[in-house]
């Protein structure tokens, strides 16, 4: 199963608006997708393994945080129709930062959108992608090393099966 290594699993609702007029789902609807698992990686799972002044510099970038370098992104069915699911279809997005691409200053994170069709069913992976962040001061406007704790969170994480959220 593609989300056992995935320590962020989150249900997600796709809106109307995520999709074209031709009823494709849009690269720019996914991107938010992986935006919000970003988030909720950084905001649910390091977090609360951190010091609250490592907390308010790296998670609300006051003094040595986090900014995004890049970001890619594979759609796996480019044609994946609204009408594709049902009523028990939901959608899983998921988070992981792989600890051999951890970097000095920099590390990358893994995003899975996947759709379940029914409870019982194995998850199809509709959109991939990645995103390498830069560990960043804030204050002297450079970039910075990534903080011990951060890179301490990440192991205890990654090292763990995954957490829903």
């Amino acid at each position: 199963m593609p989300l056992a290594r995935y320590p962020l699993q989150m249900r997600v609702t796709l809106q109307f608006g995520d999709f074209d007029a031709s009823g494709a789902l849009n690269s720019v609807a996914v991107y938010r997708y992986f935006e919000t698992a970003r988030l909720a990686y950084f905001e649910k799972l390091v977090g609360p393994r951190l010091s609250d002044d490592t907390f308010a510099a790296f998670i609300r970038g006051r003094g040595v945080g986090r900014i995004m370098r890049s970001a890619q992104l594979q759609m796996h069915d480019l044609q994946f129709p609204r009408s594709r699911f049902g009523a028990d279809s939901m959608f899983i997005l998921a988070a992981r930062t792989p600890l051999v691409d951890i970097q000095h200053d920099r590390f990358r994170q893994e995003y899975l959108l996947c759709l379940i069709e029914r409870e019982s069913s194995e998850p199809t992976v509709v959109a991939s992608g990645d995103a390498i962040i830069v560990s960043f001061d804030h204050i002297a406007k450079r970039k910075a090393a990534v903080p011990f704790q951060i890179l301490s969170a990440f192991r205890e994480i990654e090292a763990n099966n995954h957490e829903q959220v």
